[in-house]
């Protein structure tokens, strides 16, 4: 199938093929379409049109960049048009894409619309439900592992960092309350203990734990 993705994209004839539900899509506003790339604004298109089984003519015609490892956004969106040209599916093919449209494509998209730092954690914390929700074992299973090695986002600070900016005050005075709490700590703790304490942090990546939620 990696053979097959290379190519002239715009001569992929289209089938009909089956539409694939994610009701958790993110939809764009106007002005964050404007603002992305070809290949992402290819992305949320072939998105949007392969979730209601129909694929634009405009569309059609329009060619991807080549396969390259360092950017996997092309590589995304090469899956998602190859599966709607596609007659007989394999169980790998449908499964990629089930991937691009539940897990990678939804997430890069939020990360478009909240794109500030203390956006990071509810952004991660998407992420970690795609992955929880997604049905099939394996892809759970491999992106569990991804995501426990980049958890910068999951680090304490950066949860209250965004609990600060939340909507909800109750969520913002938790924020407050517990870094008035770490200070009055870090008031009565020696140099020695405060070094052990930062060496700990490290060890959040180690201590998240995953919950499917269907």
């Amino acid at each position: 199938m990696g053979k097959k993705l290379n190519g002239n994209v715009s001569t992929w004839p289209v089938k009909i093929f089956e539409p694939i539900e994610n009701a958790n899509f993110p939809k764009l506003l106007d002005d964050i379409v404007d603002d992305l790339s070809l290949d992402q604004y290819y992305g949320y298109r072939i998105c949007l049109e392969v979730m209601s089984g129909y694929l634009d003519p405009d569309l059609q015609k329009l060619q991807i960049g080549p396969i390259v490892h360092s950017r996997w956004l092309t590589l995304a969106c090469r899956i998602i048009r190859f599966y709607s040209s596609t007659k007989q599916l394999s169980e790998s093919l449908v499964q990629l894409t089930n991937c691009c449209l539940k897990i990678s494509f939804p997430t890069w998209l939020n990360i478009k619309k909240e794109n500030t730092i203390t956006d990071g954690a509810k952004n991660f914390l998407k992420l970690i439900e795609s992955v929880c929700q997604f049905p099939a074992d394996k892809v759970r299973h491999i992106s569990r592992k991804v995501l426990q090695r980049n958890a910068y986002f999951a680090h304490s600070e950066n949860v209250i960092r965004g609990m600060l900016t939340e909507y909800d005050e109750n969520i913002r005075r938790r924020a407050v309350d517990k870094i008035l709490e770490l200070r009055s700590e870090a008031s009565a703790t020696t140099d020695m203990e405060s070094s052990i304490l930062e060496s700990n942090r490290n060890d959040v990546v180690d201590n998240l734990r995953f919950q499917r939620s269907m």
